[in-house]
C-alpha cells in the first residue's frame, strides 16, 4: 500500500517547471499498487534519483522501501563528494566520479526551484592533514599522484592553511588542498529528492520489504513480491543497497560495512572545507552541526552504537579542530555501506527485464545522480556508458554468463 510518509505528506504532483516551489497538500487514501512500469527496490537517494529519471521519462514508477524512504545509508552518511580525495587505482572509475560530482550543483537547483530544498551543496574543497613527518610524505606523494593524473591538489604550508581555516589545530604541519572535492547535506538531498519523486507522480510504498523477484515460466522478471503481495512490472531495478542480497533471486554480493558518526553541535561551523587526517574526517554543516567520522568493520546487519568509537571519533576530531571539545550537545549513529567483493558499484543489466544500481559502498551519495544517469540510458537504449564494463553486474556471475 502507499502509506502516508513525512517526506511527502506536504506536496502534490507538481505539473511541469515552475520558476518558484509550490506546495499543495494532497488528498491521501488507501491504496493499493498491483501493476506499474518499472519498480525500484530500495527509497534511498540512489533509489530516488534513478525513480525520478524513469518518471521524467513518462514511466509509471513504483518505489518499494523496506523502512523509511532515505532514512538509511542516504540519512547517515556525511555528504562529501569526493572523487580526488579518495582517487584509486582505477581512472575509469575516478572519471565516473567526477562525472558524477559535476552533476551535483545542477541537480542542488533542480530541486530547490522544483520543491524549494535547499541541499546545501558547498565546493569550498578538502584539506587533507599531516601531523608529523611521515604524514606530511604521504601528502607529498599524494600531490605527485594527482599531478600525474591530471587532478587539482597544492601543497599548502601549515600557517596558511591555519589563516584560511583558523579552526585548524595548531598540531597540523603540512596540508594538501583539494579544491575538486565538494559536500552536500545528504539528508536534506534525500528529502529533496523523495518530493521531486513524488511530485512526478512515483508512487512510493514504505515499511514494505521485498522478499524475491518474480520471474514467468520462461525466467522473464514480471515482477516483485513483497511482505504486501506481489507487484507487477515491466522493469525491476535493484538500489536496495546493503539488503540487496537479501532479496530472493537477486544474486549480486553485497555486503554491509558498518560505519559509526560522532555529530556535535557548535554555535558557528568551525571550519568551511572538510578536513580530513589519517584518523578522521570532518565536516561542518552551515548551522553549526559538526560530523566526525571514519570507521569500518565488517559486522553485518549490526548497527549499534559503540562507546569507544565514539570516544575514539571525538578524540580525533579534537586533534584536527581543537574547539570540538567546546560541543554543547551531539548525537552518534552508525549507518550500513553497501560494498561488492571488489568495492566497486554493481550498475548494469542483469537480464531484460532487471537492472542493478546498488554496491555503492563510500561513494553512494557522490555516485547518486550518475547512477540514475546510467540507468534512464540503459531503459531508453543509449549506447553504453564509458564505464559499463567497469560496473557490470554479472562480472561476479560464473565467466561463461559474464558479458
Amino acid at each position: 500500500m502507499l502509506v502516508r510518509s513525512g517526506l511527502i505528506r506536504k506536496i502534490r504532483r507538481i505539473r511541469g517547471p515552475s520558476p518558484r516551489p509550490r506546495v499543495i497538500v494532497p488528498p491521501f487514501g488507501a491504496m493499493t499498487i498491483r501493476h506499474t512500469d518499472a519498480v525500484v527496490i530500495g527509497g534511498g537517494l540512489v533509489g530516488c534519483l534513478v525513480a525520478r529519471e524513469l518518471a521524467n521519462e513518462g514511466h509509471r514508477v513504483t518505489i518499494v522501501e523496506r523502512a523509511k524512504v532515505g532514512r538509511e545509508a542516504s540519512h547517515e552518511a556525511a555528504g562529501m563528494l569526493a572523487p580526488i580525495a579518495e582517487a584509486g587505482e582505477s581512472r575509469t572509475f575516478l572519471d565516473l566520479c567526477i562525472e558524477s560530482r559535476d552533476l551535483h550543483a545542477g541537480l542542488a537547483n533542480e530541486l530547490f526551484a522544483e520543491v524549494g530544498v535547499d541541499v546545501w551543496y558547498r565546493n569550498d574543497g578538502t584539506f587533507l592533514l599531516a601531523f608529523d613527518d611521515a604524514e606530511a610524505d604521504a601528502l607529498r606523494e599524494r600531490a605527485a599522484e594527482h599531478a600525474a593524473l591530471g587532478l587539482e591538489s597544492e601543497l599548502v604550508a601549515a600557517g596558511a592553511a591555519r589563516r584560511e581555516e583558523p579552526g585548524l589545530s595548531p598540531s597540523v604541519t603540512a596540508v594538501l588542498s583539494v579544491p575538486g572535492d565538494h559536500q552536500v547535506d545528504n539528508r536534506k538531498l534525500v528529502e529533496a529528492a523523495a518530493l521531486s519523486c513524488y511530485a512526478r507522480g512515483v508512487k512510493i510504498v514504505e515499511h514494505t520489504p521485498v522478499r524475491a523477484l518474480v520471474r514467468d515460466s520462461a525466467n522473464r522478471i514480471t515482477g516483485v513480491d513483497t511482505t504486501a503481495g506481489v507487484i507487477e512490472a515491466g522493469c525491476v531495478i535493484v538500489a536496495a543497497g546493503s539488503w540487496s542480497s537479501l532479496i530472493g533471486g537477486f544474486d549480486v554480493p553485497v555486503e554491509p560495512v558498518k560505519g559509526q558518526i560522532l555529530m556535535l553541535e557548535l554555535a558557528s561551523p568551525p571550519c568551511r572545507r572538510v578536513l580530513r587526517s589519517e584518523r578522521c574526517y570532518v565536516v561542518a554543516r552551515i548551522d553549526g552541526r559538526v560530523l566526525v567520522g571514519g570507521t569500518m568493520e565488517r559486522v553485518g546487519f549490526d548497527k549499534s552504537v559503540v562507546a569507544s568509537a565514539v570516544g575514539n571519533l571525538l578524540e580525533a576530531g579534537r586533534e584536527v579542530v581543537p574547539t570540538l571539545g567546546s560541543a554543547f550537545g551531539g548525537e552518534a549513529w552508525a549507518g550500513l555501506r553497501p560494498s561488492t567483493p571488489d568495492g566497486l558499484p554493481a550498475i548494469g543489466r542483469i537480464d531484460e527485464n532487471l537492472v542493478a544500481a546498488t554496491g555503492h559502498f563510500r561513494n553512494g551519495i557522490l555516485l547518486a545522480p550518475v547512477t540514475a544517469k546510467i540507468v534512464g540510458g540503459l531503459l531508453r537504449g543509449d549506447a553504453p556508458h564509458k564505464a559499463a564494463g567497469l560496473l557490470n553486474p554479472l562480472r561476479f556471475s560464473p565467466s561463461d554468463h559474464a558479458a
